[in-house]
């Protein structure tokens, strides 16, 4: 198999995209809700829309801060 010949998935697990993005499933989850990324609940699993993930408004590689979130402290920051 070539290189060329993978087909990257349109999803990515709830982990995944918390792991990319450097946040918590929980903010995922939030992000989710407030429509800044695109994602459903199949079979009992969260798969989040990698096109969504890679456009997040979020800097990416940065840590959320507590800092204008609005203090529902369900992230854990």
């Amino acid at each position: 198999m070539t290189r060329a010949s993978i087909v990257e998935s349109p999803v990515i697990s709830l982990h995944e995209a918390a792991a990319v993005l450097n946040t918590t499933m929980t903010r995922v989850l939030m992000m989710m809700k407030s429509g800044a990324l695109e994602g459903e609940y199949v079979d009992g699993v969260w798969e989040i829309n990698r096109e969504s993930v890679r456009n997040c408004p979020v800097p990416q590689g940065l840590p959320h801060s507590k800092v204008n979130c609005g203090g529902c402290r369900g992230c854990g920051s």
